[in-house]
């Protein structure tokens, strides 16, 4: 027997190793199926109107959690600019992209300083299922907002301020794409599709 386990011994190593590592990849699997799977659940808010967006908070030592007061988002203007306009080419667009600017006006009026930031997200259909795009960072585009413009939803100073959301797409992608406010770091849930 001590033969045997001696010549199998890495056989049965990487069994140890492969046999979990494969249960949960199979777990992983249904798991994201069952998440990717349920109704949606954000409210659609027309172009110009506000939408309520509840942030989360940390929870509490003692586990008991306050939700914070709504924070109201309205979608102001939505901008698509071409690679080859002169703003594109100034913001170092790269050829068959566009950018998005879309401005929201945020109400964060009385909000405690330990809440969590929002987000968004822009969406749109593919030849193999949904693509999506965060809020482009330095690295994909040289623009970063300035004067009374913000480059974050960051809702924990509890004022008002106009957020400018930043997307680099492909070129014909921006007009029919869906734009999403969204809640959480790890699979963010998507609360609001504000309308352009």
């Amino acid at each position: 027997m001590r033969a045997w386990l001696r010549r199998n011994r890495w056989a049965l190593i990487s069994l140890i190793v492969i046999v979990p590592g494969a249960l949960v990849a199979a777990a992983s699997v249904s798991w994201f199926a069952y998440y990717a799977g349920k109704a949606p659940t954000w409210t659609v808010v027309p172009l110009g109107e506000a939408g309520q967006f509840v942030p989360q908070r940390p929870l509490p030592e003692d586990g008991t959690a306050t939700p914070a007061p709504p924070v109201s988002l309205t979608l102001t203007d939505y901008t698509i600019v071409p690679w080859d306009s002169s703003v594109g080419r100034e913001v170092g667009l790269i050829e068959g992209t566009e950018a998005v600017a879309a401005l929201i006006e945020v109400d964060a009026t009385g909000l405690p300083d330990d809440v969590f930031r929002c987000d968004a997200e822009l969406a749109a259909d593919g030849p193999s299922g949904e693509r999506t795009w965060d809020v482009a960072s330095g690295s994909d585009i040289d623009y970063y907002p300035s004067g009374d413009l913000e480059a974050n939803c960051t809702l924990s100073d509890g004022g008002r301020f106009t957020w400018e959301a930043v997307f680099v797409v492909p070129e014909g992608v921006a007009e029919d794409a869906r734009l999403y406010i969204t809640r959480g770091a790890f699979l963010p849930e998507r609360v609001l599709l504000l309308e352009h």
